[in-house]
């Protein structure tokens, strides 16, 4: 039995692998982010990028307004929870539907995302889009944030599948052909890799991977 340590390359392949299936979950989204397209002078956008001043927009100099042909955008997710707050926000692009861009108030960065109002119906598409996105990545953080963990407190990739065989479906192809399954579990209940295991919704775990299988990707 070829003995498969758990290294610092092995857990870079499981980490590698998780990731895999999560971008191809993420591709059934659709393989571009959805863009928003409204006339250059749409309330929404110039109450993001103008505010209070948007009124005024009418009665600048022409000199004074640059127009740009893309208007960078961003909003806080709904119901987004994640450890990195800046994960918990969705950027996207605006384009004008007429051949003038969009006004741009004097002095600004042009390519600094603006915040705007998720709640506005010409958002929902783009915001049912982020919110399923979000729940993407949230299910495949915990994911690998267990797997990773318990497989840290193993000895080896073997003591890993006898006490759950059903993880190897995170192992690459190249590591599960080195190991010969028994379907045996570790006899000492008082290891790390048990505590650690007891831890785990396994079910849970292990539907990220069905859904990902099912979205395509080579499991």
């Amino acid at each position: 039995m070829a003995f498969v340590g758990i290294s610092r390359d092995f857990m870079q392949r499981v980490t590698n692998k998780i990731e895999k299936m999560r971008r191809a979950e993420l591709k059934t989204l659709g393989d571009e982010k959805p863009r928003l397209h409204i006339h250059n002078t749409d309330p929404f956008f110039m109450n993001t990028y103008w505010g209070a001043h948007a009124p005024l927009y009418m009665q600048m100099p022409k000199d004074w307004v640059s127009h740009n042909e893309t208007a960078y955008l961003k909003f806080r997710i709904p119901g987004a929870t994640r450890e990195r707050e800046m994960d918990n926000w969705f950027d996207f692009h605006a384009k004008p539907t007429g051949s003038e861009g969009f006004p741009i108030p004097p002095r600004q960065y042009t390519y600094e995302a603006r915040e705007c109002d998720p709640t506005n119906p010409i958002m929902a598409e783009i915001v049912d889009y982020a919110v399923k996105m979000n729940e993407i990545d949230t299910r495949w953080e915990t994911v690998a944030k267990k797997v990773i963990g318990f497989l840290q407190a193993c000895k080896s990739a073997h003591e890993a599948i006898k006490l759950w065989p059903d993880v190897k479906i995170y192992f690459e192809a190249g590591d599960i052909e080195r190991l010969e399954v028994e379907n045996v579990r570790a006899g000492s209940k008082e290891s790390a890799a048990a505590v650690a295991l007891a831890g785990i919704d396994t079910g849970e775990i292990m539907s990220a991977a069905v859904i990902a299988r099912m979205s395509g990707a080579q499991v």
